[in-house]
């Protein structure tokens, strides 16, 4: 029986007896009344009423009393039952041991971790749910909290019931409890934390700071105010500084004011902004010679979106730097014999050309001689007119091919295609009506100009013109057709193709045309193509060939129109998007 019933109990039997006695009272004071020499006892019998009346005030006083016991036993039990359910419920496994580890209870979360029942793990050791390895030290642990009060944190793995060890935290308090009989007894109360996703984040952690630390790149964080708040080893390495000497200074102090006023500082406030920055830019640390960094910056962001800093990696590209130019250079020497390589080819076609203003300033001249015998000074001025102009026709002529053999560096400068185009086609006029070849032209009138070396350009469009001219040989005159098309590009790139009426590409594996010494010509080098290709992919351009639809092929080259973000020479990716071939009549 609760002890709120209990008492209800016995103060309901306590009500029945007052009852009973003022029945008995009542009985008495009317025997009193008819009993002869009653006198006596109606005095007994009014002391009798005073001691009744005396307790029914001490049953009003018990009464109440009872009301305030049974509300603070209530209060008790809600109590009582509201840290039941926050020890059940709560999200860390909760356990009450005695002093040697054996279980007196337990909640619902350690159950769950230890893969057993709360009510199968009452009167179990604990020290069976350590893992293996643990186990001794777990032992000699409840020895030391035998001797202690501190409250203890402790990590360890335990073993469920199924499955593997896990990592847990324990926390320990040896604290008294108070029996039902009022002794007081010693306890121990537990905490069990499931540490595997923290274990598991410290190792990502340890992991990513070893990598950070073993990275070639140059890392670091930069605050607001500019200043550095974390490095890795590869920047104290470059910069010559300890760690300590670059954390907490400001990036003037490291780098220069000049550099960081100059460079550093616009770029920064941009990614502040809140956008990622990528940029190149020549350093010399302390103690070394200019070095190139392929630098990028990125916005870090707070919880709330404001950008706290930014994440800054530097890569060192002088040696990709160097092996570029060196590539351009080679790439360059590659062009220039080429071109003169196109100059010997063209030989024959030039000196006939040359022949035509030659022969003319030599008819003129013997003119001359005898206008001048005859005193003839109007025709004589005439025929010295048109000896000038021969004249400056083959200095039109030998400029045309000296420009073309010429060895200048790489010069990138807006380009129009279509002049460009115009001039290819006088250099090689002769020998288009040589071969009778018709050209027709296509230019788009709106074409932008493209920052490239004009030279290098021409002499793409000289090769395949030449090469297309030589596809159509066995073709009969009437059917030998050169298009040249220009076209703009949305994907921001110009298009210039060369189209024959020729044999067509190889049936297999057409793509080795561009393969160096690669050819189908029996006193061809087969570098035509390959330098070809590789000019204009150091302009950040691609060059392809497609079958057209009725016969012949065309070779198709793009170059972008804004400048490419990379080092001259160096191969890049083509912004075209694919597509398939163009059929061309």
């Amino acid at each position: 029986m609760k002890p709120g019933t209990d008492i209800a109990t016995k103060t309901c039997e306590f009500r029945r007896e007052l009852d009973r006695l003022d029945a008995e009272v009542a009985h008495l004071r009317q025997s009193a009344q008819h009993s002869p020499g009653g006198g006596d006892l109606a005095e007994a019998v009014e002391e009798l009423s005073a001691t009744v009346e005396e307790l029914h005030v001490a049953e009003e006083q018990l009464r109440a009393q009872n009301e305030s016991l049974l509300e603070a036993q209530s209060a008790l039990e809600a109590q009582r039952r509201r840290y039941q359910d926050l020890f059940d419920f709560a999200a860390e496994g909760l356990l009450v041991t005695d002093m040697f580890g054996t279980i007196r209870e337990t909640n619902r979360a350690a159950a769950a971790l230890l893969g057993v029942s709360s009510k199968h793990l009452v009167g179990k050791p604990l020290s069976v749910f350590i893992a293996e390895p643990d186990r001794l030290g777990f032992y000699g642990l409840l020895r030391w909290l035998q001797r202690t009060d501190r409250i203890l944190r402790w990590e360890l793995e335990v073993q469920p019931r199924s499955g593997e060890a896990l990592p847990v935290e324990l926390g320990i308090a040896a604290m008294q409890e108070s029996s039902t009989r009022g002794e007081a007894r010693p306890i121990l109360r537990w905490s069990v934390r499931d540490v595997r996703e923290r274990k598991a984040t410290e190792r990502a952690r340890r992991l990513y700071e070893t990598m950070i630390a073993a990275s070639h790149d140059l890392m670091s964080f930069v605050d607001r105010n500019y200043v550095y708040r974390a490095v890795n080893e590869r920047y104290t390495e470059v910069f010559g500084l300890a760690r300590e000497e670059i954390v907490g200074r400001t990036v003037a102090d490291v780098l220069g004011t000049e550099v960081f006023e100059g460079m550093v500082r616009p770029k920064i406030d941009e990614c502040l902004s809140g956008r990622s920055v990528h940029y190149e830019h020549w350093l010399e640390p302390p103690g070394s010679p200019p070095r190139c960094f392929d630098v990028r910056y990125d916005p870090y962001f707070a919880t709330d979106g404001r950008v706290e800093g930014l994440l800054v990696d530097a890569r060192d590209v002088t040696e990709r730097k160097r092996l570029a130019e060196d590539a351009a250079r080679r790439q360059a020497e590659l062009a220039h014999a080429g071109r003169l390589a196109t100059i010997g080819e063209l030989a024959s076609s030039v000196t006939h050309e040359l022949k035509q203003p030659l022969t003319a300033i030599g008819a003129y001249a013997r003119a001359c001689s005898r206008l001048q015998a005859s005193g003839d000074s109007e025709k004589l001025a005439q025929a010295l007119a048109e000896i000038d102009e021969q004249a400056r026709r083959a200095v039109r002529i030998t400029e045309r091919l000296r420009r073309f053999g010429r060895r200048e560096p790489v010069r990138r400068e807006p380009v129009d295609l279509n002049r460009g185009v115009e001039e290819v086609l006088g250099l090689v006029r002769h020998d288009l009506e040589r071969h009778q070849v018709t050209v027709r032209c296509e230019p788009n009138e709106t074409l932008p100009p493209v920052p490239a070396d004009k030279l290098q350009v021409q002499q793409v469009l000289v090769n395949l013109i030449r090469n297309a001219v030589d596809a159509m040989e066995a073709d009969e005159p009437q059917q030998r057709l050169i298009v040249i098309r220009t076209t703009p590009e949305d994907d921001g790139c110009v298009e210039i193709s060369v189209s024959d009426t020729g044999a067509g590409l190889p049936e297999e594996d057409p793509e080795r045309l561009m393969e160096s010494f690669f050819t189908t010509k029996p006193d061809g080098t087969g570098l035509g193509l390959s330098i070809s290709r590789g000019i204009i992919e150091a302009h950040g351009g691609r060059l392809w060939a497609t079958r057209n639809a009725r016969r012949g092929a065309t070779f198709h080259f793009t170059l972008p129109t804004q400048p490419e973000d990379q080092e001259p020479g160096a191969p890049a990716q083509s912004r075209r998007r694919d597509r398939g071939a163009a059929p061309v009549d």
